[in-house]
């Protein structure tokens, strides 16, 4: 059954273009075992799929149709990255998947691969890096022209791996000294820690003591630095963690507006909102990119603007991105990133902060963003830029820009 419903969520996602994410919540009909295996089928052959493909692909004369090749790869990732799963078991469970003229095929190519160890791309290429990473070669070859050889390597290894789930406290509820004596919480700051257990299912969740938020984007936050009484604006809210961290450094003073451009994730900060204790929030649908029309009777200390991006820093935990994101996909994105910018430079007060961040790694829709903007805006100043490496403890690929406005 769980690999049932993997293969199933694996060829929504490869044909009909679904989100790993939202189909995995919507599985209601297997145990927690069988669900964990589920979902590490679905994550591990999508982060692994082209080193996957590179398994069995020479004992195939004629391209596989992409059930099939789903079907194999997710075969190939039991095979050589679940130790404890019988090989008999992935095998039999694998052709009774398979469509009736194809079993054959599956069963003979599954057969070929359980008497080879695990091969690897053996030459220093980007090729080779590619397919051992299952990382697209176009975004190897940016990474690379980006940020090095050194840095690209580590980059798409990175990519391969699953990543602890960073928590943070509610400062409107708790400190970091009242929950440091617990044995499963593991602190990384004032703020930050990791839970070696089910976050979601403890009492700091659910009695709203404690949130998930990734570590890099929690430091977008910090960098905002906001005060309490000040009048901040959130532009691009949901799902909402950066929304309730704001409040809480704000201790529930001053106003705070979030927006988002659809009402249905509003309703995700709005819940989130209602779980921490957040009271100074007023939430607004809106498209960020015409803030300065909508909201143009305020003006704000601080304005944080954590961008709709590629999100190719993400792709350990989002490994769906890969296969959806492409050149053409960005120069969209970097269109709505500067509209966004554009639009909220005439929200913020004279001396006040603007955040820009992103979750991808791109320094068109990063670096090369923000220095355009800074070039056709002389009266804002860049005080402070970072990219956070997904290779560094505890974080994400992230980029972050301080502009103060002169």
């Amino acid at each position: 059954m769980p690999r049932k419903t993997a293969y199933k969520i694996l060829c929504d996602v490869l044909i009909n273009d679904a989100y790993a994410s939202l189909a995995i919540k919507k599985i209601n009909n297997l145990s927690p075992e069988d669900m964990s295996l589920a979902t590490q089928i679905i994550y591990g052959t999508l982060r692994n799929y082209d080193l996957c493909t590179y398994q069995w692909v020479k004992y195939t004369k004629t391209k596989v149709v992409k059930r099939n090749e789903i079907l194999l790869n997710m075969a190939m990732f039991q095979l050589y990255f679940l130790d404890k799963l019988p090989t008999y078991a992935i095998v039999n469970e694998s052709v009774n998947l398979a469509d009736g003229n194809y079993r054959s095929l599956i069963n003979a190519i599954l057969r070929k691969c359980c008497d080879q160890p695990l091969q690897l791309a053996q030459d220093d290429t980007l090729e080779s890096l590619a397919i051992n990473t299952s990382i697209p070669l176009w975004l190897v070859k940016m990474f690379n022209a980006h940020y090095g050889s050194e840095n690209c390597y580590k980059i798409c290894h990175c990519f391969t791996k699953s990543k602890d789930i960073i928590s943070r406290i509610n400062p409107l509820k708790i400190n970091m000294e009242d929950i440091i004596g617990d044995e499963l919480v593991e602190k990384i700051d004032e703020y930050a820690f990791i839970y070696r257990g089910n976050i979601v299912r403890s009492k700091y969740y659910e009695q709203g003591l404690a949130t998930i938020q990734n570590y890099s984007s929690q430091m977008a936050v910090k960098l905002l630095d906001p005060k309490p009484f000040e009048t901040v604006l959130d532009a691009c809210s949901a799902p909402g963690s950066k929304t309730s961290f704001i409040a809480g450094l704000m201790n529930n003073t001053g106003k705070l507006i979030a927006c988002d451009l659809y009402e249905k994730r509003l309703e995700l900060v709005k819940s989130s909102n209602e779980r921490l204790n957040v009271l100074n929030c007023e939430l607004k649908v809106m498209d960020a990119t015409c803030a300065d029309t909508i909201l143009h009777d305020m003006q704000f200390d601080k304005i944080l603007l954590d961008v709709p991006c590629s999100g190719l820093g993400a792709l350990s935990k989002k490994a769906d991105i890969k296969f959806k994101v492409t050149p053409e996909s960005i120069d969209e994105i970097c269109i709505i990133q500067n509209d966004i910018l554009n639009s909220c430079k005439h929200l913020i007060k004279t001396g006040g902060t603007i955040v820009y961040s992103t979750c991808t790694l791109n320094k068109k829709e990063n670096e090369k963003m923000v220095a355009k903007f800074i070039k056709e805006n002389e009266d804002f100043e860049l005080v402070f830029e970072q990219t956070f490496f997904p290779f560094e403890q505890y974080c994400d690929g992230f980029y972050v820009a301080k502009l103060v406005k002169k």
